[in-house]
């Protein structure tokens, strides 16, 4: 329950009690009029400073704005505060997403770079790899022609086991799609039947048949390195343009 002067009709900040009115006082204000009257300012009795009960109650707050101009005023105070704390925020946001985003990058080239340098590896050891020569599973051609003259019938057919050529026919095609796209990058997805080529745009290409399973020209630059992620559910492909992509699966 607030306490209220009886001269004043405000909250007094020193509440006092006379023992003559029973009436609160603000201090200052019935010291005031008690030098100047010498009497209780409600019944008109004698009264001196010594005759003040003072009251203690909490500290009240008084609201600071008693006007309309000096409510709007302090409202725009606060919301120019508010507005400073937001472009503070909006930087520090700003600079985290500039320095996650370089951090991404950085990684993400490194690992691209490593899976760009493997696939060279790969291209140059099978360009300059010599295919198997025939396993020979018969006995000489001078035996044969013997056992043939006396009449004796070879009981398995002459067979030649051999190694499948079909592996360096892929490494064949991937080296003439390097001079033919201006090709910076290439690798195979795990299982070998998809090719992922970086150059002037992404391309991927099924191996069996060797078409244009899919071509990509988001980058505004030349692609530097591509690469497959896990059982070739997506590609991840970085640019000379700074950006890195990826392709969800097709």
């Amino acid at each position: 329950m607030a306490l209220y002067c009886s001269i004043s009709h405000e909250v007094p900040d020193k509440p006092v009690v006379s023992l003559t009115s029973n009436c609160v006082f603000e201090r200052r204000l019935i010291e005031k009029f008690i030098a100047e009257n010498g009497c209780d300012p409600i019944n008109g009795e004698p009264l001196t400073i010594d005759m003040l009960l003072e009251i203690k109650t909490n500290p009240s707050i008084k609201p600071s704005a008693t006007s309309i101009p000096a409510i709007l005023k302090s409202l725009q105070d606060e919301w120019d505060a508010v507005m400073q704390d937001t472009f503070t925020l909006r930087q520090q946001l700003q600079t985290a997403r500039q320095e996650l985003s370089h951090s991404l990058y950085d990684s993400v080239g490194r690992e691209l770079r490593a899976l760009q340098l493997s696939g060279h590896r790969v291209v140059h050891a099978a360009a300059h790899a010599h295919p198997q020569r025939p396993v020979r599973t018969h006995p000489g051609r001078r035996h044969l022609r013997l056992r043939r003259r006396q009449g004796f019938r070879l009981p398995v057919p002459f067979r030649v086991a051999s190694v499948s050529p079909q592996p360096h026919r892929h490494y064949r095609v991937a080296r003439r799609l390097l001079h033919r796209h201006s090709v910076r990058s290439l690798q195979f997805d795990q299982s070998g039947s998809y090719l992922a080529v970086a150059g002037s745009d992404v391309r991927v290409y099924m191996c069996k048949q060797w078409v244009d399973l899919k071509v990509f020209d988001d980058h505004t630059a030349m692609t530097t390195a591509v690469g497959f992620g896990h059982n070739a559910t997506y590609i991840a492909s970085t640019s000379m343009d700074r950006t890195i992509k990826f392709y969800a699966q097709m």
